[in-house]
């Protein structure tokens, strides 16, 4: 009698506490705010292929529209919030205590660039691959989406990376340059062709990426598009374009001025020549973000390490009506 007595209580708790358990889960589910975006229709899938066996073409400009639409142009409000809100969960996920383990899905079925789809798992574009100037084994990788990484075995037949930027704020990568020493890293955060990875901002590495400075923000930027380092003196002189003109650091990164040249422009890419140092840049209207300008592109020189600057003379009306334009030397 005992052991039914038993063997029926915990029945009943069991009946009692799944019964519970289901209304709170009720009340829960009631409770879920809806997150849908007013306004926007989702895309219907295509009922002639329902599992989804090709991949969906990727459109970038079309993609930046709908980003727009859903959640409006990003602004210095907006890069403030997003980069706020990712230092709380960096130190919540740096934080004592249990942590949360990855169980996936671990990445992206296609990698795209233009007209080519490939069957792989990617961490976004690439965005810049520097390789160690003495030590062959040392390359690294910054991606637009999933930040820096570093590999100290190139050359191994099995070669590992290490991600070096996850604490960061955003794991947007802009561009990534090395200093006259090659341990010290400048690395402009913020993906230029995606508003949801913002940034406009700069943060120093002296050891290779495995610690950084503090996050140096550029004005009213959300991106950056391109870093460069003038090593012609003792001082490391770092010029970073973005999609709200162009920054100079004379002091090795420590703080960085704007250049009035490029006020009102987006900068979109810095090479430097024999001649002196090239931006090109195109003037944008600030509702444009940098993006889908509409103007064209104008070349500027520089003959003293990037303080000063002045268009090209176009003779013969050779570089003209031209978009977004990167160099090369």
């Amino acid at each position: 009698m005992r052991m039914i007595s038993w063997r029926m209580s915990a029945l009943g708790f069991a009946v009692a506490l799944f019964s519970l358990t289901a209304s709170q889960m009720a009340m829960s589910q009631q409770d879920v705010p809806d997150d849908t975006t007013q306004g926007l229709r989702p895309t219907p899938e295509d009922p002639a292929d329902p599992d989804m066996k090709a991949p969906i073409q990727d459109k970038p400009t079309a993609r930046l529209e709908w980003q727009r639409k859903a959640w409006g142009v990003v602004d210095p409000t907006y890069r403030q919030n997003a980069m706020k809100e990712g230092k709380i969960h960096s130190n919540k996920k740096n934080a004592k205590g249990p942590k949360w383990v990855n169980i996936g899905p671990t990445g992206a079925d296609y990698q795209q660039n233009g007209s080519f789809t490939g069957r792989v798992r990617d961490s976004g574009r690439a965005r810049a691959v520097l390789p160690h100037p003495t030590n062959a084994d040392v390359v690294y990788l910054l991606t637009s989406g999933g930040g820096l990484w570093r590999t100290n075995n190139w050359t191994s037949p099995a070669t590992q990376w290490t991600a070096l930027t996850d604490d960061l704020p955003t794991t947007g990568g802009g561009s990534v340059a090395f200093g006259v020493n090659p341990n010290t890293l400048y690395l402009g955060l913020g993906d230029a062709y995606d508003q949801v990875l913002v940034g406009g901002s700069v943060v120093k590495s002296k050891n290779g990426g495995n610690t950084w400075g503090p996050m140096i923000e550029l004005g009213n930027a959300v991106s950056v598009r391109d870093v460069k380092v003038d090593t012609s003196t003792n001082r490391d002189i770092v010029m970073v374009a973005t999609d709200n003109g162009l920054y100079r650091s004379s002091d090795e990164g420590v703080s960085y001025s704007e250049v009035p040249t490029f006020s009102g422009k987006s900068v979109w890419s810095i090479a430097r020549t024999s001649a002196g140092w090239l931006v090109s840049a195109q003037p944008c209207p600030a509702a444009a973000v940098g993006l889908l300008c509409g103007q064209p592109t104008t070349l500027y020189l520089s003959l003293d390490r990037g303080a000063t600057w002045a268009p090209i003379t176009n003779a013969g009306n050779v570089f003209s009506n031209n978009g977004r334009t990167t160099l090369a030397v």
